[in-house]
């Protein structure tokens, strides 16, 4: 069977809005990149700036760790029903 695209064309996919727990982020990135994909997404919601922070940096990390020649890009939704007001 031919493939449908050459092997230099890059895949790209996202995940995520609501993240039950940073370790299921993490999981789930290590799952796109495990699954094929180049390049993920990481969709962070109803969460602190502070926090996403840090759910991003893990599962960047935990890509980079395991696929030094993937990429995880966090996120962050803008849209008023998925944010979290903090004060």
């Amino acid at each position: 069977m031919k493939p449908l695209a050459p092997k230099h064309v890059a895949v790209a996919t996202n995940i995520g809005e609501e993240e039950s727990g940073c370790s299921n982020a993490c999981q789930a990135a290590l799952g796109l990149a495990l699954a094929g994909a180049d390049i993920g997404k990481l969709g962070l919601a109803r969460m602190p700036l502070w926090e996403a922070e840090g759910y991003g940096m893990a599962s960047v990390g935990t890509v980079k760790k395991w696929f030094s020649r993937k990429k995880g890009v966090p996120v962050l939704f803008a849209d008023e029903r998925l944010s979290k007001m903090v004060y």
